[in-house]
Protein backbone atom coordinates (compact mmCIF):
# COMPACT_ATOMS: atom_id res chain seq x y z
CA UNK A 1 0.00 0.00 0.00
CA UNK A 2 1.30 3.23 -0.86
CA UNK A 3 -0.55 5.55 1.51
CA UNK A 4 -2.16 6.96 -1.05
CA UNK A 5 -6.62 7.03 -0.37
CA UNK A 6 -9.18 8.45 -3.28
CA UNK A 7 -12.43 8.23 -1.23
CA UNK A 8 -13.23 9.60 2.31
CA UNK A 9 -16.34 9.09 4.35
CA UNK A 10 -18.52 11.84 5.42
CA UNK A 11 -21.16 10.39 6.79
CA UNK A 12 -21.71 12.76 9.65
CA UNK A 13 -21.59 9.71 12.53
CA UNK A 14 -18.83 8.73 11.48
CA UNK A 15 -16.70 11.92 11.82
CA UNK A 16 -14.18 12.02 15.41
CA UNK A 17 -11.45 14.25 16.65
CA UNK A 18 -9.36 11.03 16.96
CA UNK A 19 -9.45 9.78 13.27
CA UNK A 20 -8.39 5.81 13.22
CA UNK A 21 -5.92 4.25 11.36
CA UNK A 22 -9.50 2.43 9.09
CA UNK A 23 -8.99 1.63 5.02
CA UNK A 24 -10.73 -0.04 3.00
CA UNK A 25 -11.33 -0.82 -0.59
CA UNK A 26 -14.22 1.33 -2.55
CA UNK A 27 -14.46 0.67 -6.33
CA UNK A 28 -10.99 -0.88 -6.32
CA UNK A 29 -9.20 2.26 -4.85
CA UNK A 30 -8.23 3.16 -1.10
CA UNK A 31 -10.96 4.44 0.72
CA UNK A 32 -11.02 5.95 4.39
CA UNK A 33 -13.32 6.38 7.23
CA UNK A 34 -12.83 8.45 10.17
CA UNK A 35 -13.76 6.01 12.33
CA UNK A 36 -13.42 2.73 11.29
CA UNK A 37 -16.91 2.34 11.50
CA UNK A 38 -17.98 -1.02 9.69
CA UNK A 39 -21.54 0.43 8.93
CA UNK A 40 -22.53 1.93 5.40
CA UNK A 41 -20.65 4.81 4.30
CA UNK A 42 -21.19 8.10 2.54
CA UNK A 43 -17.97 8.10 0.47
CA UNK A 44 -16.96 11.34 -1.17
CA UNK A 45 -13.81 11.29 -3.97
CA UNK A 46 -11.04 12.98 -3.17
CA UNK A 47 -7.69 13.79 -4.72
CA UNK A 48 -5.59 10.80 -4.14
CA UNK A 49 -4.31 12.37 -1.01
CA UNK A 50 -1.73 11.19 1.70
CA UNK A 51 -3.11 9.09 4.60
CA UNK A 52 -1.50 10.80 7.12
CA UNK A 53 -2.23 14.34 5.63
CA UNK A 54 -6.02 13.36 5.82
CA UNK A 55 -5.85 12.01 8.60
CA UNK A 56 -4.13 15.57 10.18
CA UNK A 57 -7.40 17.25 7.94
CA UNK A 58 -9.61 15.70 9.47
CA UNK A 59 -8.83 16.24 12.85
CA UNK A 60 -8.47 19.73 12.05
CA UNK A 61 -11.24 20.78 10.53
Amino acid sequence: MDGRVAYVCVRVEHQTARPQDSLTMHEDLWAYCPSGSATPHEWRAVSDVDLAELKFRLAHS
